[in-house]
């Protein structure tokens, strides 16, 4: 019977170390400099694995490559830009996973390039570090965002296309989805997932055409907008 509850106690105390999960953020320092545009690898130890990427919080305003986790090399490779640029010391993304504090010694920075924002593209020296963190629990719908249709004889064949972009100072933008109808609103099962710019059929710009953005807790904002052949083709 002691040689169970002895069993029982070391399983106790090690659950902790084999279910542990911790939040850690990415942060960049750029000293005196105000860059506009930064890019970079972070490359993981092959024993840890990361759960969940968030960039809500971010001073980037837009990516160029949103910090996504490359399974087959275990890095996260990011590049983005922030027009006007930014100085001091600012949070890029954060991401959680099964490490501890003691672990992000062992990470790794890898091809980090900074832009100054001086018009002319200056590369210059910053320092990133990461730190603990947490995540508060997002409610909050993305920014409210207004879609573009245009048409160009260098895009989509001359063709109508629709461009969409938003913020989520939450836990960011996790994808968008788009539905086309006639009148009534979409159902669920005509959602479909969408990236910007998307093109649209000769279908699609006589309807009503609805964008969604998602963040990463599920919360949404929909925007609705009229296809430039809507009124043309609906009430004749």
């Amino acid at each position: 019977m002691k040689k169970y509850t002895f069993l029982l106690i070391v399983l106790v105390l090690l659950l902790p170390k084999l279910t542990s999960a911790y939040t850690a953020a990415l942060n960049v320092d750029t000293n005196t400099n105000s860059i506009n545009a930064i890019e970079g690898t972070l490359s993981i130890p092959q024993n840890i694995s990361i759960a969940k990427i968030y960039d809500g919080n971010s001073t980037i305003l837009f990516w160029v490559d949103k910090p996504t986790l490359d399974k087959d090399t275990n890095t996260i490779r990011f590049s983005g830009f922030t027009p006007g640029g930014f100085q001091g010391k600012r949070n890029l993304f954060s991401f959680d996973g099964n490490f501890t504090e003691k672990d992000l010694d062992k990470f790794v920075f890898q091809n980090v390039r900074a832009l100054a924002n001086d018009g002319q593209g200056t590369v210059v020296q910053v320092k990133l570090t990461i730190a603990s963190t947490t995540i508060n629990k997002d409610t909050t719908s993305p920014e409210i965002f207004v879609p573009e249709i245009s048409k160009s004889p260098d895009a989509f064949n001359n063709s109508y296309f629709i461009s969409f972009v938003t913020q989520d100072k939450g836990t960011g933008i996790d994808h968008y989805e788009y539905a086309t109808t006639r009148f009534f609103n979409p159902s669920l099962n005509s959602w479909k997932t969408a990236q910007s710019p998307l093109a649209l059929t000769k279908d699609e710009v006589s309807k009503r055409i609805f964008i969604k953005a998602v963040d990463g807790a599920g919360n949404e904002r929909i925007s609705t907008l009229f296809g430039p052949d809507y009124f043309e083709y609906t009430f004749i």
